[in-house]
């Protein structure tokens, strides 16, 4: 069965007993969402990662991806206008989108923030947002994609999460974007040179020895059994 069909499949199985997503689901719920309709809340992914989920993803049979979905966890937030804003799993998120564009799936609701006069403030307090670019600069909401389509690339992002499949350090339960802070660290040290899939694993090897100097010392997850 080709990749789409699989996943228009498993979209079906997952959604098939959840009520679509509308301003009024609660709190709490899980409910089907088209991927078009979710607003991301951060500038960019590491599509390196993304191209990696994607193939994991249609491998799946459609029960063991059902279940996947299930465990991950879209999480979205209702926002002024009755839109959906994706607060976590960009990465799942995207590849899912790339399998199949026109295709729901299952979301949990994780708040709603109607009021737009004080929407961002309270996206910021909850740490539901990431209004940084590639390189770490703030950027105003406007500067957000309006939809997974309009996410870029952030190699570094891609081999920060690369590093933590490494264990290179901790996924720090009390720090929020822990991946972004090492992304923008290992992008400085390594003076944001182009990263592709063929200059990875020399990539990798380098942020793992970044990861244990001095200077990442302050930065979340940091390893204490470093070697120095």
């Amino acid at each position: 069965m080709r990749p789409v069909l699989l996943l228009c499949c498993l979209f079906l199985s997952a959604t098939a007993q959840a009520e679509d997503c509308s301003p009024q689901t609660s709190v709490g719920s899980w409910c089907e969402l088209p991927l078009a309709a979710l607003h991301p809340t951060q500038q960019n992914v590491g599509l390196l990662q993304v191209e990696d989920d994607q193939a994991k993803l249609a491998g799946k049979k459609p029960k063991a991806l059902e279940r996947y979905l299930r465990k991950k966890e879209i999480p979205v937030v209702i926002g002024p206008g009755g839109r959906f804003y994706l607060t976590d799993r960009h990465h799942l998120s995207s590849a899912l989108w790339r399998l199949a564009p026109k295709q729901g799936v299952p979301v949990k609701v994780i708040g709603r923030l109607p009021q737009a006069s004080d929407f961002w403030e309270k996206m910021q307090e909850n740490h539901w947002v990431w209004l940084h670019d590639a390189r770490g600069a703030e950027i105003p909401p406007e500067a957000l994609p309006n939809a997974l389509a309009g996410l870029g690339d952030d190699p570094y992002r891609a081999l920060a999460g690369y590093a933590e499949d490494e264990n290179a350090f901790d996924k720090d339960r009390q720090s929020y974007f822990i991946e972004f802070h090492w992304a923008r660290y290992f992008g400085e040290r390594m003076h944001w040179r182009p990263i592709s899939r063929a200059t990875l694993p020399d990539d990798l090897k380098q942020a793992l020895r970044l990861a244990c100097e001095p200077a990442a010392r302050e930065l979340p997850g940091y390893r204490q059994d470093c070697p120095h």
